[in-house]
């Protein structure tokens, strides 16, 4: 058994934050992991803007700045903060986790934390790497992707296609008045019947979303309906889908993988396409209709299919 710290200086959550209101996909993957970490044996901290002390699934939380920190455990992660990283200096061994794009850290509050200390910098995929120079200071590049919630892992399969619904599970400034547009203009003219749900809004991202939740507010108008946060509702679309970004954590509240074509295999009925190009609208169409095909220049087999669809 290890002892296992994890240090956040975000927005207030903690183990049971995902059971009660809507949580970005950072936090998310911080309780999930939390809990995983603790179910297979391990002793699990987390040293957070929790509110007041709790013990949730086997995970000891408490505030960061409460004073409650052990002398010393065997891997501390620093998430995302470059405060957090020389917290623990007595520990076996301190990694660096980030979500986003890593041209954040060019900055020297990063960059000298970053070469005094050498942590290794876990990263969640490939091209999240790359969006780190290989100049810029730091210990051993590591990738380990998202894990998939057990909502989809252990979900039964289905005999008869799902609706044809599509569910929308990120930021309503990442796109969703460009996806709105298009929705209401091409997809549900074609196919009568079609559903659009939304999993979206300020809430999700505590204080921070505070200060931007004018603008989103402004988008979400558009929106006939706005349904948050059921797991029940987002288990059965017909697909799951976003506007194509560089940016690897896009849509990770809905617990997405860096490689999505994965949930194709979890659920044999589910396709989540991170679109690009003008075919997305073809295939869309086609997930939604019924008709089976594949992208223009694609197969299964592809690199660039397993990567992209």
């Amino acid at each position: 058994m290890a002892s296992i710290l994890l240090a956040d200086d975000g927005i207030e959550f903690d183990g049971h934050t995902p059971e009660e209101r809507p949580l970005g996909g950072v936090e998310s993957s911080v309780v999930a992991l939390t809990a995983e970490l603790t179910r297979r044996g391990h002793r699990v901290m987390v040293r957070n803007k929790c509110r007041e002390a709790l013990d949730h699934n086997g995970v000891e939380w408490r505030p960061i700045d409460g004073g409650d920190w052990p002398d010393s455990v065997d891997l501390y992660i620093a998430n995302r903060g470059d405060k957090l990283i020389p917290l623990m200096p007595d520990a076996g061994r301190t990694v660096f986790w980030i979500h986003n794009p890593a041209r954040y850290l060019m900055k020297w509050r990063y960059l000298w934390k970053l070469w005094r200390y050498k942590p290794p910098i876990v990263f969640i995929g490939d091209y999240h790497a790359t969006t780190y120079p290989g100049w810029a200071p730091g210990g051993e590049r590591v990738v380990i992707p998202y894990g998939m919630s057990d909502m989809f892992c252990q979900a039964g399969a289905r005999k008869d296609p799902p609706a044809p619904r599509a569910v929308f599970t990120s930021n309503p400034l990442r796109s969703l008045d460009w996806l709105l547009r298009l929705w209401s203009e091409r997809i549900e003219p074609a196919v009568p019947g079609a559903e659009l749900h939304l999993f979206t809004g300020a809430a999700t991202y505590g204080r921070v979303g505070d200060g931007k939740s004018a603008a989103m507010d402004a988008v979400l108008k558009r929106a006939e309906d706005l349904a948050r946060g059921c797991a029940c509702a987002v288990r059965w679309p017909r697909a799951i889908w976003w506007t194509n970004s560089p940016t690897p954590g896009v849509c990770s509240t809905g617990a997405t993988s860096t490689k999505p074509f994965a949930w194709r295999s979890a659920r044999p009925r589910l396709a989540v396409c991170r679109p690009w190009s003008r075919h997305w609208v073809r295939w869309l169409n086609g997930l939604l209709t019924g008709k089976r095909g594949s992208l223009p220049g694609m197969t299964n087999n592809s690199q660039r299919g397993r990567s992209n669809c």
